[in-house]
């Protein structure tokens, strides 16, 4: 348990780290707990692993990723095709006009008023 080693009988430390806990004494009045395994981890242990996918089945799996994931980025292009027109479309509607030989901007607007 220490090591992360599967063990197949109902001990909690392999024998390796049986020993090297050995060279580490625990004085007498410390208070220990050991984990004990729960029913469902000696459940999950003797539990069914699923067969591996059928190589037809591992092809319709990966089909459905590609179509998911050409989708998605179809949506994220669409997405910055329209940020990018409505972008174009604000800085036109507001008309500002480029700073020149250290005038400063001035927009459509304001030369209405003046």
């Amino acid at each position: 348990m220490k090591c992360g080693k599967e063990l197949k009988t109902e001990q909690t430390f392999c024998q390796h780290c049986l020993d090297v806990m050995d060279s580490y004494p625990v004085k007498p009045d410390v208070h220990i707990q050991l984990p004990n395994r729960s029913a469902a981890a000696q459940q999950k242990r003797s539990g069914k692993k699923r067969p591996p996918a059928s190589a037809e089945e591992q092809i319709g799996i990966l089909r459905n990723r590609v179509h998911a994931l050409v989708l998605l980025v179809l949506t994220l292009i669409m997405l910055l095709c329209v940020s990018m027109a409505a972008v174009f479309y604000l800085l036109d509607k507001t008309d500002v006009t480029l700073i020149t030989d250290g005038q400063p901007a001035v927009t459509q607007s304001e030369q209405c008023f003046t």
